[in-house]
């Protein structure tokens, strides 16, 4: 846990000691910001930065503590747990308080407001003074609250007067102008705050503004009943009244939807768990055959999950599997082999995906698979005419199709198997719930199987409860490269050196940006820089044909770099990418980074993501985490 130089003394006057917090994401961001460094230098001419090794080397020397959250990092453990957040929910906080010390735990409330001080004296152990985060220390059964975990403030800025700090996790989105949805008055805008005068005591309020310039004074300790929006406030927002109905009138029947699709979701699972499903017959010679003919040797973590999988068929109850596993990890090959089997015991399979271009190439994949084989596979998109819709819904209906692959155009009523036994439904965090359950309620006997890399909580909850079984794929394919990430300021000379590397050993490029209103003065931009080489441009507004040229141009080769919007985030599978640039990142979520970054690294070769943000902008808290998370989580799985 403890290193230091030998023979040295750590009392000694003057010498430095190090504390290195997360020394893995330290060197990770190091290397990063090295080869940043080296793009930068090698234009301005500017002098090159010392390596991560040399520098490493040089702290070696000196007592260091390193502190880090991986366990197999360290030498000695400190058990400590995040304390929850009650942002002024004062009943929650109590009933806590409660559990806390049928459990055995002390409690100690770190606080600078002298009416909290007042409440809660003679319940736990009040300090007066600030604490900069809250803790729990299971070991000596002794919890630290501080006002941040109680009320969300943070300390108060010292000044002439007294500031009010509103929330840290709030830092970014509490600013003047921005919407607000309260829990019982519904929209209103953020006006800043004051101190206002409640029963002769003083409180920090955050002032709210509803229709009518009508304002209210909410206390901080309140907060939980707000919630910020993304939009600011404009001449086209029609805010709510403090003395209205209409936003009660609203939340009454958005909660009598959601009761009623609980209803339906509650009727669904308790009928699937009655009903007696197909059973599907044991494993024969021709799918032997079948798993012999896949090219590539298989992970245990795919050999284990195909075994649940097959298994989870063969018995007489609906299975309800989610496969998780990391982009690019075998998940279509475990779901192509189910299909397979369930082809093979005389059943129709179901493949839904979220986008069109994901369906179609799905429907490449699976048709280059199953050749030799006697499967029959569909396709149904809004790619095709009605007449193509009309003839692949005739097959389906007639059993002449036994593998459909297609989007939400299969939720529709038109959409009739002869006899569905697999529903697989691919990045099954792109869909709505009751999008994902509407082919279980025309099949309630089916045997469903969801692939996701990032699994929404819902579903990942219903699978650790023991709701839905889950499998999951932990280990790379053999060969397997981490993609090198990073992520920096945007500028033409990264750009420039980053698609050129790529294309100078063979390989295709993906410049992601998220506006389609952008797209042609980029378009531009990368035809200067690269004036022989062939550049095609992707997003959802093109006319079909035209997007299913592009696409299969980039993926046939013909398209050296694609221009596009995050349409190309869900399942693509394009060998010859193996770079992937994408400016203003700070726009996306996290879920969507990870799923960008997959596009690429799917094969041997090394492989590189660039998440670029605009140069000289100051960056909010949250998206420096993400950009922290994509750039130092580079483990395989």
């Amino acid at each position: 846990f403890t290193e230091a130089r030998p023979g040295a003394s750590t009392e000694s006057a003057g010498e430095p000691f190090f504390l290195l917090f997360e020394p893995v994401k330290i060197e990770s961001s190091a290397e990063t910001y090295e080869l940043l460094w080296k793009e930068v230098a090698s234009v301005s001419g500017a002098q090159p930065l010392p390596s991560w090794q040399t520098l490493h080397l040089r702290l070696a020397s000196w007592p260091t503590l390193r502190i880090s959250s991986g366990v197999a990092y360290a030498r000695d453990t400190l058990v400590l747990e995040e304390a929850p957040l009650f942002k002024g929910n004062l009943e929650r906080f109590q009933w806590m308080c409660d559990a806390w010390r049928r459990d055995g735990y002390h409690i100690r409330l770190f606080t600078a407001n002298p009416r909290l001080s007042s409440l809660y004296d003679e319940d736990l152990s009040v300090i007066e003074g600030a604490l900069s985060k809250g803790f729990v220390d299971p070991l000596k059964r002794i919890v630290h609250i501080s006002d941040l975990e109680l009320s969300g403030i943070s300390d108060r800025v010292a000044s002439a007067g007294t500031v009010f700090a509103p929330p840290r996790e709030w830092s970014e989105q509490l600013v003047e102008g921005r919407l607000l949805i309260h829990e019982e008055y519904g929209l209103c805008v953020f006006r800043g705050s004051e101190e206002v005068a409640i029963s002769g005591e003083v409180m920090d309020s955050l002032v709210l503004e509803f229709a009518d310039n009508k304002r209210l004074f909410l206390p901080v300790l309140q907060l939980h009943k707000i919630t910020p929006l993304s939009e600011h406030a404009d001449d086209d927002v029609q805010l709510d009244s403090l003395r209205g109905t209409r936003w009660k009138k609203s939340v009454a029947k958005t909660k009598e939807r959601v009761l009623q699709e609980v209803r339906a979701l509650l009727e669904l699972y308790a009928k699937r768990e009655l009903v007696e499903g197909f059973a599907f017959p044991p494993r024969d010679d021709l799918f032997d055959q079948f798993e012999r003919s896949f090219p590539h040797a298989e992970t245990k973590d795919q050999l284990v999950a195909i075994s649940e999988i097959l298994e989870d068929m063969e018995r007489r109850f609906p299975m309800d599997r989610l496969l998780v596993g990391d982009v690019g990890y075998g998940k279509t090959e475990v779901a192509l082999r189910a299909a397979f089997r369930a082809v093979q015991g005389g059943k129709q399979a179901a493949l839904l995906v979220p986008t069109t271009i994901l369906a179609q190439q799905h429907y490449l994949s699976f048709t280059a698979r199953l050749t030799g084989f006697p499967v029959r596979v569909a396709f149904l998109s809004r790619f095709l005419s009605r007449k193509e819709q009309k003839d692949v819904l005739e097959r389906v209906a007639a059993g002449e199709v036994d593998i459909l692959i297609g989007t939400v155009r299969m939720l529709r009523e038109d959409v009739a198997f002869k006899d569905l036994g697999l529903l697989i439904i691919d990045e099954e965090h792109r869909f709505g719930v009751m999008s994902k359950e509407k082919l279980k309620q025309a099949r309630e006997n089916v045997d469903v199987l969801m692939l996701s890399a990032t699994p929404i909580p819902r579903t990942l909850a219903l699978s650790l409860k023991g709701l839905r079984s889950i499998s999951v794929l932990n280990e790379a394919p053999h060969n397997r490269i981490p993609v090198v990430t990073t992520a920096g300021p945007w500028s033409a000379s990264i750009v420039k050196g980053a698609i050129s590397r790529e294309l100078e050993r063979g390989g295709q490029v993906y410049y992601v940006t998220n506006r389609i209103t952008r797209m042609p003065k980029r378009l531009a931009f990368l035809r200067r820089l690269f004036p022989d080489v062939a550049i095609g441009m992707a997003h959802g507004r093109m006319k079909e044909a035209e997007l299913e040229e592009t696409m299969m141009g980039f993926y046939n080769g013909k398209i050296q770099i694609l221009l596009c919007t995050t349409i190309i985030e869900s399942g693509l599978d394009i060998p010859g990418a193996n770079t992937i640039v994408i400016e203003d990142c700070q726009e996306l979520g996290l879920a969507q980074m990870y799923q960008l970054r997959g596009r690429v690294g799917r094969r041997e070769e090394a492989a590189y993501a660039y998440f670029l943000y605009p140069e000289g902008r100051p960056l909010a808290a949250e998206t420096l985490e993400r950009l922290d998370a994509i750039t130092s989580l580079n483990d395989e799985g």
